[in-house]
């Protein structure tokens, strides 16, 4: 799966799709690089409900966190 989630809605909605279409059982990789004016720590506490390992990436953004 390959979602450009960029703030807590959108991230939302793509855990309630993962949801809905696969198993709870089944967990997932995350790769993610967050900017700084984003909500990160409500963003990373919805993704650990789907996410099984992280990899976390610095964006090439004078923004990134």
């Amino acid at each position: 799966i390959l979602d450009g989630s960029h703030n807590a809605d959108s991230v939302r909605a793509l855990c309630r799709w993962i949801e809905t279409h696969f198993d709870r059982s089944d967990r997932f990789l995350v790769v993610s690089g967050v900017l700084r004016d984003k909500e990160y720590e409500k963003i990373a506490r919805m993704l650990t409900g789907i996410a099984s390992d992280f990899i976390i990436t610095e964006p090439v953004s004078p923004r990134k966190l």
